[in-house]
């Protein structure tokens, strides 16, 4: 407005879900120009969350085995597993969900670019985003807004990337193989052989712009190839089933 001072600040970063609070005074006079060249850290003011944001930078330089983006929330304080190699699938077959401040495995909420992303049934996670495909992942634990029904254990958001002004892709391939895996603990135990495993993941990522600086574009695929016979081994006591015939 006329007869103030020009006031000019560096970009300001918002992550997911965050609210933001910017203070600017306004000074009369039109001689001198206002120019903050680094402003410190934003202050979650508006409300108590207790969480954390996971960066794309992060996810991309994290080794997930089985690219399975939930390993994430295991760096907060507060999420365990009792099960680390249920973290290891490409996709959940029933497992790979941690336990928040001592909540079941079943007591957390997903969701996608803010839409809820759970199986009904089981609050299973029914899709597995890739890792190159996400720009964060928001992890709340505790004290989350009251939109966020039907948890009490976190709140896992993931956003997905949007193209830019540049055109940006990548595309890998995860080879995972039994003859470069040890033997588990208790096929040892139990004298079994190693069990046979052959595993590709592989995909591709796209993104760019369609009307620069207003619209933009961006894509993923990924799959995975598992050739992997089932075996199961047990421990039974032979003085008990004396006679008896297993086959």
């Amino acid at each position: 407005a006329s007869n103030f001072r020009p006031f000019e600040t560096n970009a300001i970063r918002l992550e997911s879900g965050q609210n933001a609070r910017v203070d600017i005074t306004l000074s009369v006079g039109a001689t001198e120009q206002v120019e903050v060249t680094a402003v410190s850290p934003i202050l979650q003011t508006a409300d108590a969350v207790v969480g954390e944001v996971i960066s794309g930078t992060t996810i991309e330089r994290m080794p997930l085995n089985g690219r399975n983006f939930s390993q994430l929330s295991l760096l907060l304080p507060g999420v365990i597993t009792t099960e680390p190699d249920s973290f290891t699938q490409p996709k959940n077959f029933g497992s790979g969900r941690p336990f928040v401040n001592g909540q079941r495995e079943q007591s957390n909420n997903y969701t996608l670019d803010g839409v809820d992303m759970n199986e009904p049934i089981d609050n299973l996670l029914p899709y597995q985003p890739s890792p190159d495909a996400l720009a964060e992942v928001r992890v709340e634990t505790n004290n989350y807004s009251a939109e966020f029904g039907n948890v009490a254990g976190a709140v896992i958001g993931s956003t997905i990337k949007s193209g830019t002004n540049e055109y940006h892709g990548a595309a890998f391939e995860y080879w995972r193989d039994s003859s470069m895996a040890a033997n588990s603990w208790e096929n040892n135990r139990a004298g079994a052989t190693k069990a046979e495993l052959e595993q590709h993941i592989f995909g591709a990522t796209i993104g760019g712009p369609i009307i620069e600086n207003k619209l933009f574009f961006f894509g993923d695929y990924q799959s995975f190839l598992r050739d992997r016979p089932s075996e199961l081994v047990r421990s039974v006591d032979v003085a008990a089933h004396a006679g008896t015939t297993w086959g």
